[in-house]
């Protein structure tokens, strides 16, 4: 194992050390960051990111430990490094700039006494020196290069264009983008810095641009056909890292800054020019039918040569071979990544090549949980996928109950000790589940950095299902301009047009219908749930009337629900279910009514396809299920400032005299409702409207067969064909 330590402040440190950690992974060798020495106060994308690469054990004999920026070490760095002294480890590498052979020898022997041994001197170039220089560690370049797509289109990364002016902070040139977004020969991303990045967001500008510290920059490389470089490139590890992983993977360099300073540097560059519409002209006329040619050259370049040479001095420097990559190693931890071949995304094995996880999450999740469990239940049942999941607790029973295997993630507490730390824990946990899977699948309003960054990471093909309806005014530009990291979205459609909105477009955004669970409950099976229900409660009952207004977590439901258990305590001859999750938190007023019971399962839908009235809240799941199963039903809406336009699902229904709507203020009107539904034929007269009510085709074979087709399975798997064929 080779750790990796670092002497320079904590901030660029923990930086450089996360890079490098990464790439030597990458690069096939087993390395990891000395959790020892990470600083608390890092932000919450570098802690996710740091989180990945934290080696599982302390330096053991014959572990190899690096360390960065051997320069800056203080006495403190000193004292700390005494606790290897006799630790048997194989190698010291001291990576550090030398001023002097003087120098030199003065940084040896302090580190040879810290030690107990004498490092290896690694020797750093100056970041003024050459642009694959840095004095915080060793740059070297790694090959991501991927097959070439066949839709032909340049894929272009485009560095700090100067889109701010200092004085007047014009967003005139950002503008001017968009030159880049409306060309269907183009695909352009933008990297910048985070005042620039809030501007281009302003503007409406349609590309999807990221800041420098938003995901770790080696995930931008395998995408890109061109790079261009619109200023001098940046001092920082990183960015003199991601031009080395340029270099290496043969993309072609254009360097648009003024006066061409890095092509006066780097032969490697190629001059372009500096304004938006003059570039996206130039790329289209002169380099898109020269990219293989440009590719070429920058593999032939120097700066290439010396970005693999630079690789191949580190691995002589930590004595590592072959021998270093350990070939099935038991702990998922220790094993590194498999290097990416030269054409291509890395083989899976046989037993994972259909995986595909789904992530259900936001709030309790269960009504995204059942979504994905109905699309997962077509994929497994009519292709060759074998879905699995990571979800929250309050989700595990749920998908377990449709046989699923699902990995728990960990939810937030206020015990944490910061806010995002469980979502530390999630990104590491997906980061294992994500290795060897052939898609992702989200379906969430929130997309959470551990999501965002694994996803981004592992060059996943992803799927976002993004349950639309948002309320007016209501702020989801973080979400949405997160929706740059999947390779899909998948909208499911609304039951009434008018509720439809169009949040995002492009040929990447698939609509399909409703997906919503469809129960087929046939009169005998609705008899026979339903007499059950009245021998095991003890209370025989003509009607039956369900309530599930939610449990608490948007908004407190139990002045409603008690509402509509003290109107149908006066009828001896219904039965009232409050139906809830097994894990909310129940108002214990409730069990004081004589013929109300408290129901707590995952499998509310067959209850309420089984009742004589239905009293709701007007969520997508519970909206879609009372229309597609034909349910008479109240509608209470839910309208907590995150959630969705409740009311308008429900005005929709009522104006089409399809239910009834019934504000959450409005007791007395309830209870009206409530007795010229059950005295006066109301709830008969819905389930008539509803019988005869077209709806749009269900969605969930249409979401199923786009996440198929995203993942290369097609067709029954042939133990699925097997057991089709035995049943």
């Amino acid at each position: 194992m080779i750790h990796v330590d670092w002497t320079c402040a904590p901030s660029p440190g923990s930086e450089a050390a996360a890079v490098l950690v990464a790439s030597l992974r990458d690069a096939g060798l087993p390395a990891g960051l000395l959790g020892s020495s990470v600083p608390a106060g890092l932000s919450y994308s570098r802690t996710c990111d740091i989180a990945l690469l934290i080696a599982p054990t302390p330096p053991t004999a014959g572990d190899r430990l690096l360390l960065l920026s051997g320069q800056t070490a203080s006495d403190s760095h000193f004292s700390s490094l005494r606790r290897f002294a006799g630790a048997g480890l194989g190698r010291t590498v001291l990576a550090a700039r030398l001023e002097s052979r003087q120098h030199e020898i003065g940084l040896v022997t302090k580190f040879g006494y810290a030690l107990g041994q004498d490092p290896d001197l690694l020797s750093l170039t100056d970041e003024s020196a050459s642009l694959l220089g840095s004095s915080l560690g060793p740059v070297f370049g790694i090959d991501r290069r991927r097959s070439d797509p066949a839709d032909k289109v340049l894929r272009v990364l485009v560095v700090a264009p100067d889109i701010v002016a200092p004085d007047t902070k014009d967003a005139t040139i950002a503008g001017r983008l968009q030159t880049f977004a409306v060309s269907r020969r183009l695909k352009v991303t933008v990297l910048t810095d985070g005042e620039s990045k809030t501007v281009l967001r302003k503007s409406g500008v349609a590309l999807p641009v990221y800041h420098y510290g938003e995901v770790p920059l080696r995930v931008h490389v395998a995408g890109t056909d061109v790079a261009v470089f619109c200023q001098a490139v940046p001092r920082s590890y990183a960015m003199r890292m991601m031009l080395a992983d340029l270099a290496a993977s043969g993309t072609g360099l254009l360097d648009a800054s003024d006066g061409f300073v890095n092509r006066q540097r780097e032969p490697a560059f190629l001059p372009a020019p500096s304004d938006p519409n003059a570039l996206a002209g130039f790329l289209l006329t002169e380099i898109g039918n020269a990219i293989g040619d440009l590719k070429q050259m920058a593999r032939d370049s120097a700066l290439a040569r010396t970005a693999k040479e630079n690789l191949a001095a580190l691995r002589r420097a930590l004595g590592a071979g072959a021998a270093d990559i350990p070939q099935g190693a038991a702990d998922p931890a220790t094993r590194p990544r498999a290097a990416r071949p030269r054409s291509g995304p890395a083989p899976l094995p046989e037993r994972l090549r259909d995986r595909i996880l789904f992530l259900p999450t936001n709030g309790v999740g269960l009504g995204h949980a059942q979504r994905c469990s109905l699309v997962a239940g077509e994929l497994a049942q009519n292709t060759a996928a074998s879905p699995v999941f990571a979800a929250f607790p309050s989700c595990l029973r749920l998908i377990k109950s449709y046989g699923f295997d699902v990995m728990p993630l960990v939810a937030k507490s206020p015990l944490h000790t910061e806010p995002f730390a469980n979502d530390v824990v999630n990104a590491v946990r997906l980061d294992h589940l994500m290795n060897g899977t052939a898609a992702f699948v989200f379906d969430g309003g929130y997309i959470f950095n551990s999501v965002f960054q694994t996803i981004l990471g592992h060059r996943m093909p992803s799927v976002w299902i993004r349950r639309g309806l948002w309320q007016p005014g209501q702020d989801n530009s973080v979400a949405l301009e997160r929706e740059k990291a999947f390779s899909r979205v998948i909208v499911p459609q609304e039951a009434f047009s008018e509720l439809n909105e169009e949040y995002s477009a492009g040929s990447h955004i698939f609509r399909v219908g409703p997906i919503v669970q469809q129960i087929a409950l046939s009169q005998a099976d609705r008899g026979t749930l339903r007499a059950g229900l009245a021998e095991r409660l003890g209370l025989p009952f003509r009607q039956l009337v369900v309530t599930m207004l939610g449990g608490g977590v948007a908004a407190d439901r139990s002045a409603q629900t008690t509402a509509v258990a003290a109107s149908l305590a006066r009828r001896s001859d219904v039965l009232h279910l409050v139906v809830v999750w097994p894990t909310a938190t129940v108002d214990p007023g409730l069990f004081c009514w004589p013929n109300t019971r408290v129901v707590r399962t995952h499998h509310a839908s067959v209850l309420a396809a089984a009742a004589d009235l239905f009293v709701s809240a007007v969520g997508y799941n519970s909206f879609h299920e009372a229309l597609y199963n034909r349910i008479p039903t109240i509608f209470v809406p839910q309208m907590a400032a995150y959630m969705d336009d409740q009311r308008s699902r429900a005005v929709a229904a009522a104006e089409r005299g399809l239910a009834r709507l019934v504000e959450p203020h409005e007791l007395a009107t309830l209870d009206q409702t409530l007795a010229r539904m059950l005295d006066h034929g109301e709830a008969d007269a819905l389930r008539s409207r509803l019988t005869a009510l077209d709806l749009p085709e269900p969605g969930t074979a249409a979401a199923a067969t786009c996440i198929a087709d995203l993942a290369g399975l097609d067709g029954p798997s042939k133990t699925t064909r097997s057991l089709m064929r035995i049943a």
